[in-house]
């Protein structure tokens, strides 16, 4: 699973948020047992103490954030763009490494742009956000 369509998946999230929206902080909620790998495989830190989740029937959850100078940093070296010095013997360890590169990123982030469609009154009601 590691291999193929969850660290894409996640760095089409990141794509969006921080090169479509602009944005300065990643934030995500995990289970408490989900923190270590979430801080290791791509350097999220946490934001806040363990708390009962209300949508998922009060399980524990925990808040994590990413900002997105680290995921920058983080994406030149994983990819091979931040020169000599880079940590080919880990490349299996990090999430990075399986990430696009940031020319692709770039691309993927222009194409994203071109769809994108704030959320209407009736989809910010459908999923409670409003």
């Amino acid at each position: 699973f590691s291999e193929g369509v969850f660290p894409r998946s996640l760095n089409l999230l990141f794509i969006y948020g921080v090169r479509v929206l602009g944005c300065t902080d990643v934030v995500i909620e995990v289970h408490p047992r989900q923190v270590n790998y979430y801080r290791r495989m791509l350097g999220f830190m946490p934001l806040g103490p363990q708390r009962p989740c209300p949508r998922v029937k009060g399980a524990p959850a925990v808040l994590l954030r990413l900002k997105t100078k680290v995921y920058e940093r983080e994406l030149k070296r994983w990819t091979g763009q931040a020169g000599p010095g880079g940590a080919e013997d880990e490349v299996a360890e990090n999430l990075y490494a399986r990430f696009f590169s940031q020319d692709q990123e770039e691309r993927i982030a222009r194409m994203l742009a071109r769809g994108r469609r704030p959320m209407d009154a009736e989809e910010i009601r459908y999923f409670g956000l409003g």
